[in-house]
């Protein structure tokens, strides 16, 4: 899991997310300016950091001491936007500042529902992410924070609360269609693609109130069909522009991102990043 930034040349005249019109779409005049061509984003990127590999121009890889940062450009030539997938520990965040100075663009952080500001503001969103993703994850075999090198090949699972253990149970097996595979005294367990969700029972729980888990799926436009027609209802963020099925495309138009609580109001997505 990561902390994403969605990197875009928004008019420097919007101060906030809030402040980008309604009315906002391509053909407007607030339509994204090129930001160039891929190669010569990467060859800037390079400029920072030499050791970037981007062995595949359309999803490049940045690694620090103690922390990494996936770029995602997409495939086309020409660049309007793309994303940043951020791990690691709070250095990472002058790492994207560095980035977006040096390319001279504007990123939104989705932690905060606004655009980046680099410093104390960018440092405690990542600080958040941080805190969200150590209370929700157990180890992961990709992930390359700090002394966790032996716990490299360890397989990650996934705790989620719930107040009510029946009602989680009809929503992510009868629902979303995850196999139960076993039931004990602390929690109902759930087998998704091998990774083991832990679903516990805890009587006074308050969600978070961002993602706290996300699916990867090849066609999110007809997952999302599928799920809506099963009663789940997607939500709606006023400052990310949606369409009419609450799915949320990035300015670089190569993920899509869509929304949805479970019973007990734990935000959950489904994209195909």
């Amino acid at each position: 899991m990561s902390w994403d930034v969605f990197v875009q040349d928004f008019p420097r005249d919007v101060k906030s997310v809030v402040d980008i019109p309604p009315d906002f779409k391509p053909t407007s005049i607030f339509k994204p300016t090129s930001i160039g061509v891929c190669s010569t984003i990467i060859e800037k990127i390079k400029e920072i950091f030499p050791r970037a590999d981007f062995s595949d121009p359309s999803w490049g890889r940045i690694d620090g001491d103690d922390w990494s940062i996936e770029v995602n450009l997409g495939a086309r030539e020409i660049c309007e936007g793309f994303a940043l997938h951020v791990r690691g520990t709070g250095t990472a965040a002058g790492a994207v500042a560095a980035i977006l100075q040096s390319l001279n663009l504007r990123a939104i952080d989705p932690q905060t529902g606004d655009f980046f500001v680099a410093g104390d503001e960018a440092n405690e969103s990542f600080r958040k992410w941080r805190s969200y993703r150590d209370r929700v994850m157990i180890g992961s075999h990709s992930e390359k924070e700090g002394n966790m090198g032996i716990l490299e090949g360890a397989a990650p699972a996934i705790l989620i609360c719930v107040r009510d253990r029946a009602r989680g149970i009809a929503f992510y097996r009868d629902t979303l269609g995850l196999k139960l595979t076993a039931e004990d005294h602390f929690a109902a367990v759930f087998d998704i693609s091998g990774v083991m969700l832990r679903v516990s029972t805890l009587a006074d729980f308050v969600p978070h109130e961002h993602s706290i888990l996300g699916f990867r799926v090849k066609d999110v436009t007809a997952t999302v069909k599928t799920l809506r027609e099963k009663g789940v209802v997607f939500n709606i963020y006023p400052h990310f522009k949606q369409d009419e099925l609450g799915i949320w495309t990035v300015p670089s138009g190569s993920t899509h991102v869509a929304w949805f609580k479970d019973p007990d109001g734990n935000v959950l997505s489904i994209t195909d990043v």
